[in-house]
């Protein structure tokens, strides 16, 4: 089996070699191939469960369809600042308020994919490799650079066990992140470089006399704000966060370097404005997409923290006058900017409507708080216990903590505040809970073990306890809750949202639809379902549910809802829709009685359209209704009416 001098054997003893200095990377400090061997997992997931999302043409959520309608747009010819889609909430289109930056990375793969495949594969292949790229990046962020800090060099790579095994890469439980496959989000770029922010702000508030903290911190918040508007508040902590250490520990250094930082970042922001908008509309002031404003906020963050470092060299021993005065300067530029930008009071619901806004403030899921979004008390225990856990572990390090490793605790526990805090207003915010709160529960897990060591059943406490600080209220108890199977909703959750779509599937019905109809032809479906039409067919879509509706989130909620036919054959009328799609089972919308009577969702569901719509057979390869408008009918019953 061997010759002579045994040189396979010494090649297989080299192999093991290998493989056992592989594994001591994987299970001894400092960790260095972990994050790798979580990503194979995740990638081992999807190849395991490939029966749905990407491998049979789906992308994943609402956003996903319309964000990869607008890249294939500008594939197709649009220019970098033409984010109109026509085809959406006709005659006006839909201008979305995504920025093109965080596209390039799918545009890239498609245009060098569709040379060997079809475009819209090509989209598919782009969808699955880019979340993949970005769980890379978020390993990368989230290990040397945010958990150093607070859990030390050597233990810093163990936080991606905490990442994995909570909800962060799983859509399933309030999660936008973004980072699984069939995803086309800018999520995963509000995560990768907030902790990049939070990250540099640890280190300047820990006092590091380096350059490349502020270079770091200006930097991200500059891309931030190319990205998007999401992260404004979490910047605005950064910056509290800041001025508390400098405050609490008597250090003007802190404040002085962390000023130098938000200038550095609102000049780059400046800089990157280009990128979002064409120089006449930079001064179009909007807190839903990037302007002027967004600079001008950074901006008064770096004034603010240069004033503060003045105040406190001048009264450095007067801690509560300092404070008095700090609170009124912060006062005082907060009413400036509310003044001069009053639909900041807004937020994302600015330039809408008043009706308009207090319908999506309702109806969007993600516009919830985790409490409201909850199905029960249960599934709301699961989410909030690992924030009460990171918030409890923050508050006890910090008070036993002193010089600079107070400040740190300060800044994490601060960072855990903030995005448990705006979870706890709007849910779309969770993804920021958790990766704040993934710190803190590695340090607490860490602690813990240091006082289990000599017990001989170690491993064993050590594994128990590291579930029951994440994976248990994130995972496990979401699946006893709803008598879920624990092997593909847990074990191999990474992939799990790769199953069919919840609502009915859209493609075979606008296969039909294309082939069928002219692009001119309007179709008007039930709001969650707009954008896989929008994406799937080449028709256009009456209303897509997002901003800017141009209000007509009004007329697609009462015509769907309304149980006056003669109600809703006017609003087809105004609009001049030419067919209406329902799903047979859709979730949201099941057969509702008032009075005796089904709303008009229910009636077609049921098939009990009215006179003026035509049932169009589809064969049986949907689960999804189709009825055509009989424009002469309608003309004549509201000729007959007015």
């Amino acid at each position: 089996m061997y010759d002579k001098h045994g040189g396979r054997k010494i090649r297989f003893a080299a192999i093991v070699s290998k493989m056992n200095d592989f594994l001591r990377t994987i299970i001894k400090p400092p960790y260095r191939n972990l994050p790798w061997l979580a990503l194979g997992y995740v990638i081992a997931c999807v190849l395991i469960l490939h029966h749905g999302g990407v491998f049979t043409g789906h992308l994943i959520g609402f956003d996903d369809h319309v964000r990869m309608t607008e890249i294939l747009n500008w594939i197709n010819g649009a220019g970098w600042y033409d984010r109109t889609m026509m085809r959406a909430n006709p005659p006006e289109g839909f201008t979305s308020i995504w920025a093109r930056i965080d596209e390039i990375p799918f545009a890239v793969i498609i245009i060098i994919a569709q040379k060997f495949m079809p475009q819209k594969i090509a989209a598919l292949v782009a969808a699955a490799i880019v979340p993949l790229i970005e769980i890379v990046l978020l390993f990368a962020a989230a290990a040397p650079y945010f958990a150093r800090p607070l859990v030390g060099k050597n233990k810093a790579r163990l936080i991606v066990l905490f990442l994995i095994f909570t909800s962060l890469l799983n859509t399933k439980y309030f999660s936008y992140s973004g980072f699984v496959v069939g995803q086309v989000s800018h999520h995963p770029w509000y995560v990768i470089l907030n902790l990049l922010m939070f990250g540099a702000t640890a280190r300047l508030a820990m006092g590091s006399a380096r350059f490349s903290p502020i270079l770091m911190l200006g930097g991200s918040i500059a891309l931030l704000f190319s990205v998007g508007i999401e992260s404004f508040p979490l910047i605005a902590g950064a910056a509290g966060l800041l001025a508390l250490v400098a405050w609490s520990g008597g250090r003007p250094a802190v404040v002085a370097r962390g000023g130098d930082g938000f200038l550095l970042g609102a000049m780059g922001a400046l800089l990157l404005l280009p990128a979002q908008q064409p120089p006449e509309q930079w001064m179009t002031i909007s807190f839903a997409e990037p302007s002027i404003l967004g600079v001008i906020l950074i901006l008064a963050a770096g004034v603010f923290l240069k004033f503060e470092r003045e105040i406190l060299l001048r009264l450095n021993a007067r801690k509560a006058a300092a404070a008095a005065i700090l609170c009124a300067a912060a006062a005082l530029i907060g009413a400036g900017l509310v003044c001069a930008f009053p639909d900041i009071l807004n937020g994302g619901a600015a330039g809408l409507s008043p009706i308009e806004r207090e319908m999506a403030l309702h109806v969007h899921f993600e516009a919830l708080s985790i409490y409201g979004a909850s199905r029960d008390s249960m599934e709301f225990i699961g989410l909030a216990a690992p924030i009460f856990l990171a918030l409890a572990a923050g508050i006890f390090s910090a008070l036993r903590a002193k010089g600079r490793r107070r400040a740190t605790a300060i800044c994490y526990l601060g960072f855990a505040a903030l995005g448990g805090g705006m979870s706890f207003v709007y849910s779309r915010y969770y993804h920021h809970a958790m990766t704040t709160a993934c710190a803190w529960l590695l340090w607490t897990w860490e602690k813990i073990k240091d006082h289990l060591r000599k017990d001989q059943y170690f491993n064993w406490l050590a594994l128990a306890i590291f579930i029951a600080l994440g994976p248990f209220w994130m995972l496990l108890l979401p699946e006893i809750d709803s008598g879920a199977p624990i092997i593909p909703n847990v074990l191999l959750f990474p992939a799990s949202v790769q199953a069919a779509p919840v609502i009915g599937d859209p493609i075979p019905l606008s296969d039909f639809i294309n082939a069928h109809y002219n692009k001119n032809t309007l179709l008007v479906v039930n709001h969650p379902e707009s954008a896989n039409f929008l994406y799937y067919s080449d028709v256009r879509i009456d209303f897509i549910d997002n901003y800017p509706s141009h209000n007509k989130f009004i007329d697609n909620f009462n015509l769907f809802a309304t149980h006056d036919p003669k109600f809703a054959e006017e609003i087809v009328a105004r609009h001049n829709v030419d067919l209406i799609a329902v799903c047979t089972y859709h979730r949201e919308l099941e057969p509702v009685i008032s009075d005796g009577a089904l709303n008009f969702y229910a009636l077609l569901q049921t098939e009990h359209a009215p006179h003026w719509l035509r049932k169009i057979d589809v064969g049986n390869v949907t689960n999804y209704l189709l009825y055509e408008v009989d424009k002469k009918a309608v003309a004549r019953d509201l000729g007959t009416a007015g």
